[in-house]
């Protein structure tokens, strides 16, 4: 991405954004369109913006401001905890931008023997959970964007010393060593299955159950758990198509044999998949896979014995061409010796009939 995105005669559109007291975002909002972009390797991948209601505000529960943290979370790919702080007003202990951000937070961040118990407890968490934090300070946005209660986002209304430092902490927070793709249990998510996770942490709250880190694993685990079989699946499936697609003859014998390896194939593929996943389901996972797989078996089945029984019927209408060729071959060979011997014996007849004439008239 590069710096000159956001220029002097720019007027910033995009989330609704208001000045005054009362909250505007409520939920999580995300943008219509993901932007496509490409990571350090080259590899393609979709950015999506998100915009979420502030925590701990006086109409949300600790229940209403856990479930949007866990979304959050659960959508967001960076697992990197940047604290961004507005207005700063200390640029001589701690510099704007990411350097003082960082080095600020750190200091924030120390555990010395002064500090509470809950304190302490509370940065070991944070550490645990977020082994990456960072900070980044911004100075104030200007007079005119916080006074103005019709301010539209002309970028001109903006101090320069603020545009620059969101500049550059933007550019940096999309650059390609930050596109890291979402990934859950050592995969690497797509748009459907990021829908999957989603649903599955909605419906957790439908059902009126507290979001805690259990239940939230619990739904993750499910969901992880339908993609480890799907991959299964998937695997015997592509086994399957390319034996059976190889232009050779296959035999009944051939495809009973090579269905059990790859069944026991795709089983064992299943079962490395995490055990944090798996356990105390892996029963229940064989078995879902096997119904899969029998379902498939039962229409590739159904497929080679047509196939079987075209081919048979194919070899019969041959072998009956065959046969009908060589009787009228034969016939004709036949018709050609009878045409002989048919103007043979009507000569002779003819020949007799003179030479009998001719006997009587000499009588």
């Amino acid at each position: 991405m590069k710096g000159d995105w956001l220029r002097k005669d720019d007027k910033i559109k995009g989330f609704e954004w208001r000045g005054g007291t009362e909250r505007v975002t409520s939920g999580i909002h995300i943008w219509s369109k993901p932007f496509i972009c490409k990571n350090k390797d080259g590899e393609k991948v979709a950015v999506l913006l998100m915009d979420t209601q502030g925590v701990f505000d006086n109409e949300s529960t600790v229940k209403d401001n856990v479930s949007l943290f866990a979304l959050t979370n659960l959508i967001s790919s960076v697992q990197k905890f940047i604290y961004l702080i507005r207005d700063w007003g200390y640029p001589y202990d701690y510099s704007y931008g990411e350097d003082g951000g960082n080095r600020y937070i750190k200091k924030q961040l120390e555990i010395n023997s002064n500090q509470h118990e809950e304190l302490k407890e509370l940065r070991k968490k944070l550490g645990k959970y977020f082994p990456n934090i960072g900070g980044c300070l911004l100075p104030h946005p200007g007079k005119a964007v916080v006074t103005k209660k019709a301010f539209d986002g002309k970028v001109k209304d903006m101090d320069d010393n603020f545009v620059e430092n969101v500049k550059s902490f933007v550019v940096h927070l999309l650059s390609k060593e930050m596109l890291i793709a979402k990934r859950i249990h050592n995969k690497t998510l797509t748009g459907e299955d990021i829908v999957k996770y989603i649903k599955a942490y909605v419906d957790l709250l439908k059902k009126g159950e507290y979001p805690s880190p259990q239940t939230a694993f619990q739904a993750t685990a499910e969901v992880g758990r339908g993609e480890a079989i799907k991959r299964a699946f998937e695997f015997y499936k592509d086994q399957m198509d390319e034996f059976l697609y190889s232009g050779e003859h296959i035999s009944m014998n051939d495809f009973e044999t090579y269905h059990k390896r790859c069944r026991i194939a795709a089983r064992d593929k299943l079962k490395r998949t995490s055990k944090l996943l798996i356990l105390e389901h892996e029963c229940e996972c064989v078995r879902n896979l096997d119904i899969l797989i029998k379902e498939e078996y039962k229409k590739w089945r159904k497929i080679l014995d047509e196939q079987i029984q075209n081919l048979v019927l194919q070899q019969k209408a041959r072998r009956a061409a065959a046969a009908e060729e060589e009787a009228n071959s034969s016939l004709s060979k036949l018709k050609s010796v009878g045409t002989g011997i048919g103007i043979g014996i009507g000569t002779a007849a003819i020949t007799f009939f003179q030479i009998n004439k001719y006997l009587k008239t000499k009588t």
